[in-house]
């Protein structure tokens, strides 16, 4: 239940800020299209199952006439189907496009300034790729909530509706087995349901490890896109080097792990593929085997058995709604973990409370820098150099030496505000712009 809680808890603080956003009247608008699109086919879905009970009772009673009729409505139900898929398509793609480009941007701008692109390396090293899950994770993070979503709202109301459907259909279809009436009141629901809720059990024992093994697949993606950018970003030192086996072997380390992730995950994948093909190809036979000697016995015409199989088998879908989703759900879920960590992360470098992290940068209103009792540490709180109190006015110089290693380059990520570790004050003139040129240019 834990394990849950801190899912919805991180689900609803990725996905709440956009529906409260300056773009919620969009998203509400788009959110409820989507909904009612739903809501449409499921109705839709009613008229169908209504329909076959009238078109198979007329086939079994060959009334030519009213079979041309049934088929006239079944070509207007077909359009309506047509109409309403396109609909929701459309409205979906576009709730996903505005609500991607809304978190994009608000990742970005949040990475993208004060240096927390720099600093939340030395916060949390454990966060990789930054630049990758904002641009893959947080739009696969999207799209599979709005497929699982929707499709959820779509298996309620289709669960809601068939089940009444299938608790009237109960009481006027016996189920005669060894010479005793064994029906009940619902009892064709409960069935159903029992048949559902075994086969999602089946599904989840198979299928639990792909949540973990997604992230670490969508993890390895990452690092192998690094490692290819990397070197096309640095191709003239890596020329001028020869480095090129070097890079090689490292591209092809990381390939390694990728595929070895692979491997698994692709079992793992093929034998919940396996039961799903398996429970589905069930599935279209089982709910009509239920109600199949009660037909023999001509206690229900043939019209109620396909509408009886029918209402069945979308009861039974919505039942089984994990299994039919559960590779998506492990996909969203990964997703999710990984935008979560790098949100946190972000909300982790502007915390005061940071261990070893108490330098702190003041601007006042004075044409002077200075430094007061300034102690630099690395991120695990080792001492690496104590910086002389001294104050700076106007037009002074002043030449920072020292062997390599000795706090140079971190004396100056200080006075940029890029490093928080230690403890001491700068105070640097309020407006001012502060240039530090970086080792590596």
């Amino acid at each position: 239940m834990s394990r849950f809680l801190r899912a919805a808890r991180a689900f609803f603080a990725l996905a709440v800020p956009y529906f409260r956003s300056q773009e919620r009247w969009h998203a509400w608008a788009l959110l409820i299209g989507v909904v009612a699109a739903e809501i449409a086919l499921v109705y839709l879905a009613v008229v169908t199952n209504q329909w076959h009970r009238r078109f198979f009772n007329a086939l079994e009673a060959r009334d030519w006439i009213t079979v041309r009729f049934e088929l006239v409505i079944f070509g207007a139900i077909v359009a309506g189907y047509v109409v309403t898929g396109m609909g929701m398509f459309w409205v979906g793609q576009h709730f996903q496009i505005r609500w991607r480009r809304w978190m994009t941007e608000q990742f970005v701008a949040k990475w993208m300034a004060e240096g927390r692109h720099y600093r939340v390396r030395f916060v949390d090293p454990g966060v990789d790729n930054i630049h990758l899950r904002i641009a893959n994770d947080i739009g696969l993070f999207i799209q599979r909530t709005y497929e699982i979503g929707s499709g959820l709202v779509g298996v309620i109301v289709m669960f809601a509706s068939f089940a009444v459907i299938l608790i009237g259909l109960s009481s006027t279809t016996p189920m005669p087995l060894f010479g005793i009436d064994l029906a009940f009141p619902g009892y064709l629901l409960v069935i159903a349901l029992a048949y559902a809720g075994l086969g999602t059990l089946f599904a989840h024992l198979v299928g639990r490890r792909l949540i973990h093994l997604n992230f670490q697949q969508q993890r390895r993606e990452a690092d192998l896109r690094y490692a290819t950018a990397r070197v096309t970003d640095h191709s003239e030192q890596v020329a001028l080097l020869k480095a090129e086996a070097v890079e090689r072997n490292e591209i092809g380390r990381r390939f390694g792990a990728l595929v070895g992730n692979w491997v698994i995950l692709a079992a793992v994948q093929s034998r919940l593929t396996g039961f799903i093909y398996g429970y589905g190809q069930i599935s279209t036979v089982f709910p009509t085997l239920v109600v199949t000697p009660a037909y023999l016995l001509g206690a229900i015409p043939l019209g109620v058995l396909m509408q009886t199989a029918s209402a069945f088998q979308r009861v039974e879908n919505s039942v089984a709604f994990i299994i039919n989703y559960y590779g998506k759900i492990a996909e969203w879920k990964a997703a999710m973990d990984r935008v979560w960590q790098m949100d946190a992360a972000l909300r982790s470098v502007d915390r005061a409370d940071l261990d070893h992290a108490a330098i702190v940068v003041e601007r006042e209103a004075r044409p002077d820098v200075a430094m007061h009792g300034v102690v630099l540490r690395r991120e695990d709180g080792k001492a690496i150099v104590t910086v002389p109190d001294l104050t700076l006015a106007a037009g002074d110089r002043l030449l920072v030496n020292g062997a390599s290693g000795s706090g140079k380059s971190t004396l100056f990520r200080a006075l940029s505000g890029n490093w928080p570790f230690g403890e001491g004050r700068i105070r640097v003139p309020q407006g001012a712009r502060l240039l530090t040129l970086p080792a590596r240019p």
